[in-house]
């Protein structure tokens, strides 16, 4: 049940191919955050953390959250963003060091290169076979993958 409601707000999201900086926001309702609770969203084709505000989490957790639609779920053949050898490599080392496995945790955002603490990111979403996967890179560790210059 949770993984559909949570399928239910990354459907809901205007899915960017090139990656975006900016700050972090509320999966649901959109507010801007520093702390969020952190779940993992592993169907449908995706594979992402879902940012949740206290409030969008307290609904979450009663089976009352509303979902907000904002766009219309993005289609996946559309990504085809060319990814250079060395951020392929780069996004296949993370992916094996996260843990999906962990229940929802309470905790500001973070690189996930670095681990740095971070207030804003480069969001940055991938196609791996038929799955959309978004993972989130300081300005330093971005920049250093030349993130911005993808096209």
């Amino acid at each position: 049940m949770n993984q559909e409601i949570l399928l239910s707000i990354v459907q809901s999201w205007k899915i960017q191919e090139k990656p975006e900086y900016r700050g972090f926001r509320c999966g649901n309702c959109q507010r801007p955050l520093y702390k969020a609770w952190h779940h993992w969203c592993k169907e449908g084709g995706y594979l992402t953390s879902v940012h949740l505000c206290s409030n969008c989490e307290s609904l979450f957790n009663l089976s009352k959250i509303e979902i907000i639609k904002l766009n219309i779920f993005p289609n996946k053949k559309d990504f085809s963003l060319e990814i250079p050898k060395q951020i392929k490599e780069k996004l296949k080392q993370i992916i094996k060091g996260w843990n999906m496995q962990s229940k929802p945790i309470y905790k500001t955002f973070a690189c996930d290169s670095c681990s740095r603490n971070i207030h804003k990111a480069y969001h940055f979403w991938f196609k791996k076979n038929e799955t959309l996967i978004e993972t989130h890179f300081c300005k330093k560790c971005g920049d250093r993958l030349q993130l911005n210059s993808l096209k």
